[in-house]
C-alpha cells in the first residue's frame, strides 16, 4: 500500500514538473512570435523621407495658403527671392531643413488616385519643391491631419500615375505644417521686419 502511493507520489510530481516545462516552453515562443512584428513596426516608423543632408540643399519653393515663396542658398546665406526679395531669417530655413534630413514617415498606405480627397491631398495643404547641389529635386504635398492630429498626411516624390495605379501616402510629423505655413514676415530676418523707429521732435 505505501508503495503504490509512493509511486502515485512520484508519477504525480513528474507529470507537474512535465506541465511546468511545457507552460514555460509555450510562454517563451508566444513571446518571440509576438515580439517579431513588433520590431518590424518600429522599423518601419523609423524609415526615412528622404537620404539627404541639410548642407546639399540649395534651392526651396513652398507653396502655402496661396503664397509661393522661393528661397535659395548663396555665399551670403539664405535669401528670399519672390514674393519680395531680401535676406531670410536662419533659424526658420534650418528648422524645415532639419525636419526634411531627419524627418521620418510612421506608416505608409497604398491607395487608389480617387482616394487622395480622403486624406486631403486633392487640394493639398502645402506643397514643397527642393532641389539639390547635384540638380536632383525632391517633392513633399501635405495634406490634412489624421483624425487625432498626431501626424499628417503627404505624398513624398509622388510623379505621374495612371488612373488605375496605387499611390503611396505615408504619415508625417505634424511639425510639417509649422514648417511651411508661416507668413511672410517669419521667413524674413528679424531686422527686415522691424518697425521703423519714430523721431520725436525736441520741444523748443
Amino acid at each position: 500500500m505505501v508503495e503504490t502511493s509512493m509511486k502515485l507520489k512520484s508519477s504525480t510530481v513528474v507529470m507537474v514538473a512535465i506541465a511546468l516545462l511545457s507552460a514555460i516552453g509555450i510562454y517563451a515562443w508566444e513571446q518571440s512570435r509576438s515580439g517579431q512584428p513588433q520590431t518590424t513596426e518600429a522599423q518601419k516608423a523609423t524609415k526615412p523621407l528622404f537620404a539627404l543632408k541639410e548642407a546639399n540643399v540649395t534651392q526651396l519653393t513652398i507653396e502655402s495658403k496661396g503664397q509661393t515663396l522661393k528661397l535659395a542658398k548663396t555665399a551670403q546665406g539664405w535669401q528670399i527671392q519672390a514674393p519680395k526679395a531680401g535676406a531670410a531669417d536662419e533659424g526658420t530655413v534650418t528648422f524645415l531643413l532639419n525636419l526634411l534630413a531627419t524627418g521620418t514617415s510612421e506608416r505608409t498606405l497604398q491607395v487608389e488616385p480617387a482616394q487622395l480627397k480622403e486624406f486631403g491631398l486633392d487640394k493639398p495643404t502645402a506643397t514643397l519643391l527642393l532641389q539639390l547641389k547635384d540638380q536632383k529635386t525632391h517633392q513633399v504635398i501635405l495634406g490634412a491631419q489624421t483624425f487625432n492630429q498626431s501626424a499628417v498626411y503627404a505624398q513624398i516624390d509622388p510623379g505621374s500615375a495612371s488612373a488605375t495605379q496605387k499611390l503611396e501616402v505615408v504619415l508625417v510629423p505634424t511639425g510639417f505644417l509649422d514648417a511651411v505655413n508661416r507668413p511672410l514676415s517669419e521667413w524674413q530676418t528679424k531686422a527686415a521686419v522691424a518697425p521703423k523707429a519714430t523721431v520725436t521732435p525736441t520741444p523748443k
